[in-house]
């Protein structure tokens, strides 16, 4: 089994550390989600759709 140097050990570090930044980064929108109501200011509710909301928003 070859020995891993140290670059490819930060690399290895570095591309971690950005691929659970970017999970995080997905939880905090997915979390943030259902905190909005759903109102006329986005322009996405409409008397075409019954008032519902066309982003899926509660």
């Amino acid at each position: 089994m070859k020995r891993m140097s140290r670059k490819e050990w930060l690399k290895g570090c570095a591309r971690g550390g950005v691929l659970a930044g970017l999970i995080g980064f997905c939880a905090v929108l997915v979390s943030r989600k259902e905190k909005f109501e759903c109102s006329s200011q986005c322009g996405k509710c409409s008397k075409f759709n019954d008032g519902q909301c066309g982003l899926g928003l509660k």
